[in-house]
């Protein structure tokens, strides 16, 4: 006879969430998500601007991820949902974080102030990318192992999870240092294109 007790397959033998998920809120940062990728999307045309291509695949991917987190409201234990909702969740923000790392060196470029930047143009751009690829590829290898059906597995998935996390608050908290950095220092030392309104969109 078969074990009636035996896990199903594609089912964990154990809760994959702590609580269960509500469904209102994962769609209510889904609407949220797909407006701002849609928005970011339509406003790359009449500005001509490619940079922006990374916050919209971060946004379509939070916006899945939140649908796939609405599938698990009332099934705990089903890896599929988690396992893809956990996986995109982690993995879009080094995208979001891409375009506004970008952001600072276009600015800084924009309004001919090299000298008050606190790192090198030359490698500003170049340093929080790469930061971002070492998180992403921590981070999605931590999220797929965190939705195995092997309980220790996960655990250390979600160990490999916080590492990279801490790594992506530590650069940004570098990047907020710089943009601070470049605030003050035009602020005190205006550059002539602040000063006569001719900073350029792109």
């Amino acid at each position: 006879m078969a074990n009636d007790t035996q896990t199903p397959e594609g089912y964990a033998p154990f809760d994959l969430y702590p609580y269960n998920p509500s469904q209102g809120p994962a769609y209510a940062f889904l609407g949220l998500f797909g407006a701002a990728g849609i928005a970011h999307f339509i406003m790359m045309f009449p500005y001509r601007a490619a940079f922006p291509i990374p916050m919209i695949i971060g946004c379509g991917m939070e916006a899945a991820a939140y649908w796939f987190r609405s599938r698990s409201h009332d099934n705990l234990r089903q890896t599929l949902p988690f396992l893809i909702q956990n996986l995109l969740v982690l993995v879009a923000p080094p995208f979001l974080a891409a375009t506004i790392y970008m952001s600072l060196g276009r600015i800084t470029r924009a309004l001919k102030a090299q000298e008050a930047s606190l790192i090198s143009l030359r490698w500003i751009t170049k340093l929080f990318v790469l930061v971002d690829l070492i998180c992403f590829a921590t981070q999605t290898a931590g999220a797929i192992m965190s939705g195995s059906e092997d309980l220790e597995e996960a655990k250390r998935g979600q160990t490999i999870i916080i590492g990279g996390l801490v790594l992506q608050i530590l650069a940004f908290a570098l990047f907020i240092t710089c943009t601070l950095t470049l605030q003050l220092r035009l602020h005190s030392n205006p550059p002539v294109q602040c000063v006569a309104g001719r900073v350029p969109s792109r």
